[in-house]
């Protein structure tokens, strides 16, 4: 069996990059999927308004919204943390993009393998040099 030839080192760099970033994304987008997970679970409540600034009301304790929606806006519901209720949503995030961004890291951490065991690969074709 012939010895296999050392690759040479900018594709091997290219490889370690793009495996590197594959694993960062997917383990950062693990990470939103994560919150964005929890997030599902929170608790809706009515925004009210009084003397022009909004708030919500958790048991007997009311909460101000820091951000309130436009007045046009059909919006009138916050998502708070039951365990925190000061921490809230306006709306419910989608999980899909998260799901999309750690496809992504999948796809690109297996170019970067791939790219590492490839055997053949002439560096003339890719125009280094």
């Amino acid at each position: 069996m012939p010895e296999p030839k050392p690759k040479h080192p900018v594709i091997r760099f290219i490889a370690y990059l793009a495996i590197a970033g594959g694993i960062t994304i997917l383990l950062l987008s693990l990470f939103l999927l994560h919150a964005t997970i929890t997030k599902q679970g929170w608790l809706a409540a009515d925004l009210i308004e009084v003397a022009g600034a909004h708030y919500y009301q958790v048991g007997e304790k009311r909460y101000r919204v820091k951000h309130p929606p436009q007045s046009d806006h059909p919006i009138n519901k916050v998502y708070f943390n039951p365990e925190h209720p000061e921490q809230y949503v306006p709306s419910l995030p989608s999980y899909w993009w998260h799901l999309y961004l750690c496809m992504a890291g999948l796809i690109v951490l297996y170019a970067g393998l791939h790219l590492l065991r490839e055997r053949d690969r002439n560096l003339q074709s890719l125009g280094f040099e």
